[in-house]
């Protein structure tokens, strides 16, 4: 868990922590919608997994510049 949270230097990263922890929990309601759970939709579950990534991605894009 320590490899998603801090960086090579051990410095914390707050937008990996949050990340993490939102696509753990969109991972458990994926496998929650897989065994049959009809009140999670599908557009919510991929929406914020796809939010989380893009926010990691603009994170790490203007990091680099």
């Amino acid at each position: 868990m320590k490899r998603f949270i801090f960086d090579s230097n051990g410095k914390f990263q707050p937008i990996f922590f949050w990340g993490t922890v939102f696509l753990t929990l969109d991972m458990v309601a994926f496998i929650m919608r897989l065994c049959g759970v009809t009140y999670i939709d599908n557009a919510l579950v991929l929406g914020s997994m796809g939010g989380v990534i893009a926010l990691v991605g603009l994170y790490n894009f203007s990091r680099k510049k």
